[in-house]
């Protein structure tokens, strides 16, 4: 390939001769104006063009104000297989060259400076690249269809309202819009390039790239579009150019269709002591299609450069596109970011920032008002949906930061952090903040390997995995779907998955086939410990099949699992087969001890097969289970610790108010299910009631095969329905029993009235009341008999003899007040009492009246009387 540097320099010792040539070729001139034509409006300093060979001109004279050059043109293009070459007199920073005329300029072949001045091509009526079209343009090329270019407080330079330019010294510092802006088009299939470290700015109406590409090895690129007035900054720091769009215009579309692609990177080994560029992409809507790509890779030693998507109302990345911010060099990558109000991500289209060797990764930003929105595969099904950043180096990660309304994740789509199993960098953080809801839908449609969609933090490598958050109102997992931190590889631990609702966590069935549930999972698979999972909400809900697991398969340690839900949590049914209960678990299948497990909630609620449960089906212990809630019912559900050969683990339950277990229900820590030792774990209960139904064989059990059964201790006030066995019945049974080793023990505390014994049976022994008689002599001498009646239970004690007991009522005697008359009336009779000198005695017996009242009466007139005295000397 020509290098250009060579191009520059045979052209200067080229020049004097070639200008010799110009009256031989003079009649050229027609074919040359038909592409090119200067207007009048620099008078004596117009622009000419010269033709030095067929399809070649080289243009030289404009104004010249300082370091900028000016041309102006009625017409400018470039015919296919033609070029056109700017003079670069010396000192000249800035070539800036307008068209006046109503056409647009159509730029089919090569268009170059002869040196290294930045180029600007303004043109209100358009501008279009067409597919040959090519650079050899030493500097910056900017191509605009503004109206004007600002030059500071000079004045402006303009293509609507041409004149003779004032003496504009200074920078260009603006692109001004005083209208609807014609669209620029770039179908340069064969690429507008720049040399290394220059910008390349497209800055018009619509901007569409179809099929074109634009290149600038470690410099900046920049689109943008604006709809109606306004002004775009434009900044010059040597030959970096930069835009900055105000905040109240309207902007336009841009677009990359056909396989477009725009990139500032080195190829992989070259370069290497450079970084790579910026680029900077905004407007209304930003759409990225048919396998378009926006490349912004670092394979050098400096820090990796930005790639920035800004949109007023979407960006869209549809048809296996990408957008990538990656590094496979010691420097670090660039950091990637997407501001609009809508964010889409389609077909198996990418947004990645990795690093592939020592240096850093880059970091993922997406901040969109409304919604981000990722979905399905490639046509073919290799690539799903993404928005990753990931290690397969020495380097870490970045992390990957979503802020917006609602994030949907379906059809297999994926937001993840990652490292590789080669790799020996920490994953990267993934946090997520939707303000309405967060939505993980389904699997792919891959009949073979069917992905699941979710959010995803994982490490196969050596380094650790880097932590998922996730901050939201409304968290819906359903159709196998999952939300994921999990250690794959040698890493000593996992990462943390924390999920923060403040209104409800749904996790929903399985995905199409079956095969996959929903939920949410740290797990290990090599050597280290899984994560620690954690939920905080008001409500969480685990329906037909779903999970929420710590899970370990080997050496490691499972993780723990944390559920605070302020008002209920609610775990129901199974999957559509009826295989996979809805389950919230720790669990261990190799060596390691499982997690513990610890809920806090007002209402728990098990039922039609869902299970709390921590188990290992290895070497390892089963976790612990603390669960604290207002109230828990069991209905066809279980609460379980289960352990094959290792120890099981203990379950604690404070429940406030009602424990409540029906149809088959069951608590219970078992020790050596494949008859194996093992020591059966402790139960604990502390509720105020318990209640089952005897039928319905619900279970409170602490049992082991050959190692010692588990204690249950049960602190209530009233145990209804279920009674302490030594064995397990067919009846709602509290066991603590082993087939070959020790039983435990089953303590029960509770009132000592137990009404589910029924009532206290009375003794059958009559109280012989002659006993319970003192014989000495009345006060005062009198010879009235003593007498003493006991009725019921409680009370005056059964003799006189015995102290009174803390219930017993005791009433003193009342004398009555002088001349008061008491009467007692009813419907049938009025009697009369008023206190004299009579001396009160004893009733001896009662009588009944006229009226059929009975009277007590100082001596039996009657056989209902009761004894007489015994006198006293008797």
């Amino acid at each position: 390939m020509f290098s250009q540097s060579l191009f520059y320099q045979w052209w200067q010792l080229r020049l004097a001769s070639l200008l010799t040539l110009v009256a031989a070729i003079a009649g050229a001139n027609e074919c040359a104006l038909a592409q090119i034509v200067p207007d009048n409006t620099l008078g004596q300093e117009s622009s000419v063009v010269t033709p030095l060979a067929p399809n070649f001109d080289l243009i030289n004279g404009g104004a010249i104000r300082g370091g900028n050059l000016f041309h102006s043109f009625e017409q400018f293009n470039v015919k296919e297989g033609g070029r056109v070459v700017f003079i670069n007199p010396n000192g000249i920073e800035n070539i800036i060259s307008r068209v006046t005329g109503e056409n647009r300029s159509e730029i089919f072949g090569r268009l170059g400076v002869l040196g290294s001045a930045n180029l600007f091509l303004i043109n209100p009526s358009g501008i279009i690249f067409g597919p040959n079209a090519q650079l050899n343009i030493g500097g910056s090329f900017v191509a605009t269809t503004a109206n004007a270019i600002g030059f500071g407080e000079q004045g402006l330079f303009s293509a609507s309202v041409p004149n003779s330019p004032p003496l504009l010294t200074v920078n260009p510092s603006a692109l001004l819009f005083n209208q609807i802006a014609k669209s620029i088009t770039n179908q340069s299939t064969t690429g507008l390039r720049l040399p290394a470290n220059q910008s390349l700015l497209l800055v018009g109406g619509d901007v569409n790239l179809e099929g074109g590409k634009l290149s600038v090895l470690n410099g900046r690129v920049e689109l943008g579009g604006l709809a109606g007035e306004g002004t775009v900054g434009l900044n010059i720091d040597d030959k970096n150019l930069r835009l900055s769009f105000p905040d109240n215009v309207a902007l336009a579309d841009v677009s990359l269709t056909k396989g477009a692609t725009i990139q500032t990177s080195f190829e992989r080994g070259v370069g290497s002591q450079l970084g790579t560029g910026n680029i900077q992409v905004q407007g209304r809507r930003v759409t990225i299609a048919d396998g378009s790509e926006i490349v912004a890779n670092n394979t050098g030693a400096k820090a990796g450069g930005t790639l920035t998507v800004r949109a007023s109302e979407l960006v869209e990345v549809l048809g296996a596109s990408r957008l990538l911010a990656e590094t496979d060099g010691v420097g670090t990558g660039g950091n990637l970011t997407i501001d609009t109000r809508k964010l889409i991500i389609r077909d198996g289209s990418e947004i990645a920032a990795g690093t592939f060797n020592s240096g850093q990764g880059g970091t993922v930003t997406v901040r969109a008002s409304d919604s981000v929105e990722l979905s399905g595969t490639s046509a073919d099904g290799a690539n799903f949906s993404r928005i990753i950043t990931q290690t397969d180096g020495v380097g870490d990660a970045g992390s990957v930061s979503i802020e917006t309304g609602q994030l949907i994740v379906q059809g297999g789509a994926q937001v993840s952090t990652a490292s590789a199993k080669t790799s020996s960098g920490q994953g990267g953080l993934l946090f997520v903040r939707a303000s309405d809801s967060v939505q993980l839908i389904g699997t792919s449609t891959s009949a073979d390997n069917p992905t699941p969609s979710g959010l995803f933090a994982l490490g196969e490598g050596s380094g650790q995995p880097g932590d998922l958050t996730i901050e939201t109102r409304f968290f819906i997992v359903r159709d196998g779907a999952r939300a994921s931190a999990s250690n794959l590889g040698s890493a000593q631990s996992g990462g943390r998955l924390s999920v923060t609702a403040s209104e409800s966590v749904q996790l929903i069935g399985t995905s199409a086939n079956g095969q996959d549930r929903s939920g949410l999972l740290v797990g290990s698979t090599g050597t280290g410990s899984a994560g620690e999972l954690t939920i905080k909400t008001e409500k969480l809900q685990v329906l037909d099949g779903a999970f929420v697991s710590a899970r370990t398969v080997s050496e490691g340690r499972g993780g723990n699992v944390t559920v605070n839900a302020s008002n209920s949590i609610e775990l129901n049914g199974t999957s559509a087969d009826g295989q996979m209960p809805s389950l919230l678990t720790t669990q261990t299948t190799g060596v390691g001890d499982a997690g513990n497990l610890t809920i806090e909630t007002g209402q728990l609620t098990i039922k039609n097969g869902a299970q709390i449960t921590s188990s290992s089906t290895g070497l390892g212990r089963a976790g612990d289970f603390k669960v604290q809630a207002s109230s828990l019912s069991l209905d066809q559900g279980s609460i379980t610790s289960q352990t094959t050969s290792g120890n099981g683990g203990n379950i604690t339950l404070s429940v406030k108010e009602l424990l409540l277990l029906r149809r088959g229900s069951e608590i219970s820590t078992t020790a050596g299910t494949a008859q194996q030792r093992g020591d059966g774990g402790s139960i604990n209960i502390k509720s105020k009631f318990i209640v089952s139904i005897p039928e319905e064989n619900s279970d409170i059990s602490a049992n082991a095969f050959s190692g010692a059964g588990g204690n249950v201790q049960i602190n209530t006030q009233g145990i209804f329905g279920i009674e302490s066995r030594p064995k397990p019945t067919e009846k709602s049974d509290i066991t603590a029993s082993s087939e070959l080793g020790v039983t435990g023990e089953v303590t029960i505390n509770s009132p000592d009235t137990d009404p589910s014994r029924g009532l206290i049976q009375l003794p059958s022994n009559l109280v012989d009341a002659s006993q319970q008689l003192a014989q000495g002599c009345t006060p005062r001498g009198r010879q009235n008999a003593s007498s003493f009646i006991a009725t019921g239970r409680g009370g005056l004690p059964q003799s006189p003899n015995e102290p009174l007991r803390g219930r017993a009522v005791i009433t003193g005697w009342v004398d009555l007040p002088e001349q008061v008359t008491y009467r007692v009336t009813d419907k049938s009779s009025t009697a009369s009492m008023t206190k004299s000198d009579d001396r009160i005695v004893e009733a001896q017996g009662w009588i009944v009246d006229a009226n059929g009242d009975v009277m007590l009466v100082a001596q039996s007139v009657q056989s209902y009387s009761i004894p007489s005295a015994i006198s006293c000397n008797q």
